[in-house]
């Protein structure tokens, strides 16, 4: 009997442990959903930004404003940049959905695992009572067997 307690709460440990995981995983979901909020935000500001310096720019040549080589060189160089920007925040923005989908399956091999604990803890404790249902049946035709064997010997 001890033996099959063993076993329960070696299963509900496990169990236990199967939920911290599923919480875990549950977290680096919502963190790994909250960083790609911040990080798409941060790819589109970047994105507005170069937009208006590449309006501001068209608008300077149809003006006809004529830069020395010096500033046109500068202007490009900034456009470069920002353009630079642009394309490494998309890249982190990818990256985030990258991180984000293996957080989601993660998630969700956890919640299997623990929903399969859950099942597993069930079935062994019906197991556990049908087993003291069986014990105690056994241990009440042991007594009523000494029993008939007192009456017959006395």
């Amino acid at each position: 009997m001890s033996d099959e307690r063993r076993k329960l709460r070696q299963l509900q440990a496990l169990q236990r442990l199967r939920e911290l995981q599923r919480d875990q995983a549950a977290r680096a979901h919502a963190m790994a959903g909250q960083v790609l909020k911040q990080t798409g935000q941060a790819a589109r500001r970047s994105e507005q930004n170069y937009q208006a310096l590449m309006v501001d720019y068209a608008q300077r040549q149809q003006s006809g404003c004529e830069l020395d080589p010096g500033l046109h060189e500068e202007r490009l160089l900034g456009l470069l940049g920002s353009r630079e920007q642009v394309l490494q925040h998309q890249q982190q923005e990818s990256d985030c959905r990258v991180n984000v989908r293996l957080r989601r399956e993660e998630l969700l091999l956890a919640q299997a695992n623990a929903g399969v604990m859950d099942e597993l803890e069930k079935q062994s404790a019906q197991a556990w009572l049908r087993l003291r249902a069986v014990q105690e049946q056994q241990d009440i035709f042991e007594a009523q067997s000494r029993g008939a064997g007192d009456d017959g010997q006395g």
